[in-house]
């Protein structure tokens, strides 16, 4: 059994539920990762409680989870208290009474004939449907079967819609019910009331239990132990923190003044459901405290006496294997046959639970496949003695039941001597006879391999093999099929003519006079019974029948050898083939003439310069003559010859030429390039008519299919290329392939650049500048815009071009240019020309002049505003390159004196390092920092000033020293 003990420091307290007594509390082994709760005593030892085990993910249980109608879909399990004063769980309580309840909330009437819960308004009886929206809870009383199933559910007279009413309990004699309700009139939010029950089946009105048991808070779930005293959970008073349990003795027919139970029972955690059997002084109740198990568990406590107890671990192995065991159901029950434990978590490889000295106790292990084992536990007076046992379980034998149906490929339903032998893997062997039913079984061993072997009389042995596996008392079938031993022999020969040539034939195998099987062959092979006579026929067109006499022997496989020679028919006849053509361009060469028979070549004759050919033929006999030559299509024709003797047939046969044809792989280039051309339309002419008309895509070649000995034309057509044409004659070759290349002139490529000149500053249009256009650094051309503010310029594509734009008091401007490869296309750029800085006078020193330059708070780095202004002084110092200037740079005063010394300096010399990236000789320029040394107001340390007067100090000048 698997115990979580809470690690409380336990001292002596005074607890009001037994005077001068220490308690140990403990976890219950029935908690779970999900919510137990609320404890019931039922009867004897045992009782009933509930939990969420179907929730898979069982939200943290607060105090106010009650709250709009929350369900936490509740189901009530029994369980049995040991002498430990543990709960051991045995099972559903019914599986009837499910999802009605709220929280835990059940009570019975002292003859377990009535049960008393809380109905959440959330169901309906009828169809457990969401009929009503209320927040209110009733209580229902129910008749209880000996099943435990309800039947003749009622609401109680005092539920209401506008308050709720739950948490029943029914007194010891079952005269009152105690319960909880927000009914107005109360003392808090909610108070504990009770209402008579009365014989007649109607009950009194209900009855607040005053201000010795409720306050201006909530008083919850009222229990009642044997002597009436009430037990209930409240936040208020002054408890451990979360709903604490308090206790009231009842005494001269009132309650007294609740007390709150100190620790262990009460911590700063929720603790509610507290039920305490006065015999055992021992008891249970709920908290979702943080050393659980699941977010809310049932606790025990019991009385911290010096008890002797002994430590038992036991190992369970299998008899044969010695392998450990695991999974077992293990029950200890004392002397009285009443279980004490039943052990389910294995921990550390064995099965522990503590228990008491000087008692006998029965150890029960059950587990499949297994022969149930026990024996008894005796302990002894030895405190704390740690004792392990390892027991051997003793398996049940394994077996299957395999049956064996023997078949026969033949059908015999009577078979002689069949046997069946069976191997298996570990040498045993067992034989069994077969009867008529063709069937035998047999009892085989789990997780063995098997061979089964059958024989009978005049048949081939047949074997099967399988497996059994772990599976106890399966049955299975098999299947062996034997087949018919038998004795064959092979008849084989020859047809020939006379002149020992293979000769096609009509061949027949008779027996008896019975023809048994007929090939059409020159090579024959007959398939026949040992101890037999056969007859083999041949017949063929204009031959004489022949046949032959064989008779077989008595051993099998014998190959016997037979040739035939069939006698020609005598008679002759002659064919004279006379072989032209349908055209004149091609000669007949390589020509022949082939006479067949039977598809089978009879002869073949070159054509000599008659185009004349004979053939000597038999009588009526069937004959085909193929004519062929090269560059002509083959041509056949069929015919018979009858009977008559020396016979002369003439036959002319015209062979029709081949379709002559060419292949044209055409490609077309840049003539001045010589690269090859894309998206080219190619048009092929005969005799000026258009044939056909293909486009070139990346670069491919085009393939055309002309005629031999005729005269084309290729014309191509590129955009921005000039036409070009192509003409060729083909010749009398068959399916040659030519390769031709077409040039085409490239029209030439200009497209127009529209410069725009704007001030960059005013934006406005500028007159006057002076463009001048470079290639490969040479100048190409100059304009000069007098009076206007554009200029168009004629470009020629593909081409990189440098341009400078210069006008008077503006920086001159150099940017770089690429034409496209896109004929008369119009391009357009705007250039903005910076005006030339010029310089001011400030405190008797030329500065140039610029706007104010900033910075990010503590940082030196130069942003892009402060570029834009650096570049003007680039531009300045590259106009006029003898110029040297000095950088200093200020701030304010509202940082420290020597900070603003530092920081101004680092900004100098950042704004130096700038102007010398650009181009600009390190010799020209000097400068430092000077903090808040030339302040250019009075806003000096101490001296308030706006942020406008403090921005004038911070200033970076370019003095003119030179």
């Amino acid at each position: 059994m698997k115990k979580v003990t809470l690690l409380l420091i336990l001292f002596y307290v005074n607890l009001s539920f037994s005077q001068q007594k220490d308690y140990e509390v403990f976890n219950t082994a029935i908690n779970s990762k999900f919510a137990e709760l609320g404890t019931t005593f039922f009867k004897n030892n045992t009782l009933i409680f509930a939990s969420s085990k179907k929730i898979d993910d069982d939200k943290n249980f607060l105090k106010d989870r009650r709250k709009n109608n929350g369900q936490s879909f509740l189901e009530f399990y029994t369980g049995i208290v040991n002498d430990n004063g543990d709960i051991i769980e045995t099972g559903k309580f019914t599986n009837e009474i499910k999802n009605k309840f709220f929280e835990a909330d059940i009570t019975f009437s002292p003859d377990l004939k009535t049960v008393y819960f809380t109905w959440n308004n959330f169901y309906s009886i009828e169809s457990k449907e969401d009929i009503e929206k209320w927040k209110t809870l009733r209580i229902v009383k129910a008749t209880l079967n000996e099943n435990f199933e309800t039947s003749d559910i009622t609401f109680l007279p005092f539920n209401s819609e506008t308050y709720s009413a739950r948490s029943p309990i029914v007194s010891n004699n079952g005269k009152k019910l105690f319960f909880v309700s927000d009914m107005p009139g109360g003392y808090g939010e909610s108070d504990i009331y009770f209402v008579d029950i009365y014989t007649d089946g109607t009950y009194g009105k209900p009855v607040n239990l005053g201000p010795n048991i409720n306050s201006a808070y909530d008083e919850q779930y009222p229990t009642l132990d044997a002597n009436e005293t009430l037990y209930f959970s409240t936040t208020a008073r002054f408890g451990k923190g979360g709903l604490d349990i308090f206790k009231s003795e009842f005494k001269n027919g009132e309650y007294q003044k609740a007390e709150n139970l100190p620790e262990p029972i009460n911590s700063k955690f929720d603790e509610f459901g507290f039920v305490y059997n006065n015999a055992t002084d021992s008891g249970f109740f709920t908290s979702n405290r943080k050393d659980g198990i699941g977010n809310v568990d049932i606790y025990a406590f019991v009385p911290k006496e010096l008890l002797c107890k002994q430590d038992f671990a036991f190992n369970f192995v299998d008899e044969k294997t010695k392998k450990e065991i695991d999974n077992l159901n293990i029950t200890l029950t004392n002397s009285d046959n009443q279980i004490v434990e039943v052990l389910s978590d294995k921990n550390n490889l064995a099965y522990k639970t503590q228990l008491k000295c000087n008692l006998t106790y029965k150890l029960i292990v059950e587990k499949e496949h297994y022969k149930p084992f026990e024996t008894f536990i005796t302990t002894n007076n030895t405190l704390n003695n740690k004792i392990s046992e390892t027991y051997n379980l003793t398996p049940l034998d394994c077996n299957q039941v395999v049956e064996i149906t023997i078949l026969f490929e033949d059908n015999n339903k009577t078979v002689e001597n069949c046997t069946v032998l069976i191997v298996d893997n570990k040498g045993s062997v067992l034989t069994q006879p077969v009867d008529n039913t063709h069937k035998i079984s047999f009892k085989a061993d789990c997780n063995t391999s098997y061979n089964v072997i059958a024989n009978a009389t005049n048949y081939l042995q047949s074997e099967i093999a399988f497996s059994t596996d772990s599976t106890y008392n399966t049955q299975f079938k098999k299947e062996i099929t034997l087949t018919k031993k038998s004795c064959n022999q092979t008849l084989t020969g020859v047809i020939t003519n006379t002149n020992k040539l293979p000769l096609t034939a009509n061949v027949s195998l008779f027996i008896d006079g019975k023809l048994i099987e007929k090939q059409v062959t020159n090579n024959f092979n007959f398939k026949v019974n040992c101890n037999a006579t056969y007859v083999i026929s041949a017949e063929a067109d204009n031959y004489q029948q022949s046949e032959i006499l064989i008779k077989t022997g008595a051993n099998a496989n014998i190959v016997n050898n037979a040739s035939l020679e069939l006698q020609p028919k005598i008679c002759n006849q002659v064919v004279e083939v006379n072989v032209n053509t349908n055209t004149t361009d091609f000669e007949l060469n390589n020509a022949t003439v082939a006479l067949y028979s039977n598809n089978v070549l009879m002869e073949q004759k070159n054509i000599n310069n008659s185009n004349t050919v004979s053939f000597n033929l038999n009588c009526n006999t069937s004959y085909k003559i193929i004519a062929a030559a090269t560059n002509f299509e083959n041509s056949e024709f069929t015919f018979k010859t009858d009977t008559e003797n020396n016979f002369k047939i003439n036959k002319l046969i015209t062979l029709t030429a081949k379709k002559c044809q060419q292949k044209i792989e055409l490609l077309v280039f840049n003539k001045l390039t010589n690269q090859q051309i894309k998206n080219t339309k190619v048009s092929i002419y005969s005799n000026n008519m258009l044939l056909e008309e293909k486009y070139i895509v990346n670069n491919n070649a085009l393939i055309f299919d002309v005629a031999c000995n005729k005269s084309y034309k290729i014309i191509g057509e590129a955009e921005n290329f000039e036409s070009e044409q192509l003409e060729f004659n083909t010749d009398l070759t068959f399916d040659s392939s030519t390769t031709k290349q077409l040039y085409l002139n490239p029209k030439p490529c200009i497209q127009t650049l529209t410069l725009s000149i704007f001030n960059k500053e005013t934006k406005e249009a500028l007159q006057g500048a002076k463009v001048t256009i470079f290639i490969n650094n040479k100048i190409l051309n100059t304009h000069l815009l007098a009076n206007e503010t554009t200029s168009n310029l004629e470009l020629n594509c593909d081409t990189s071009y440098n341009l400078k734009v210069e006008l008077e008091k503006f920086d001159t401007q150099f940017f770089e240019f690429q034409t496209t490869n896109i004929y008369n296309s119009e391009l357009n750029k705007i250039i903005y020309l910076t005006p030339s800085v010029e310089y001011v006078t400030l405190g008797g020193q030329k500065l140039i002049n610029t706007n104010n330059i900033y910075f990010d708070l503590d940082k030196a780095d130069i942003r892009n505003d402060a570029a834009i202004e650096l570049n003007k002084v680039v531009s300045y110092l590259i106009n006029h390159p003898t110029i040297k200037i000095e950088v200093k740079s200020h701030t304010d005063s509202r940082a420290p004196d020597n900070y603003n010394l530092k920081l101004s300096d680092r900004r100098a010399k950042s704004v130096i390092n700038y102007i010398i990236s650009k181009g600009i000789d390190a010799s020209r320029i000097t400068g430092k920092g000077y903090g808040e040394t030339q302040l250019l107001n009075e806003c000096s340390n101490g001296v308030k000033c706006t942020e406008a007067q403090h921005q004038l100090n911070r200033r970076t000048e370019f003095v003119i020293i030179e």
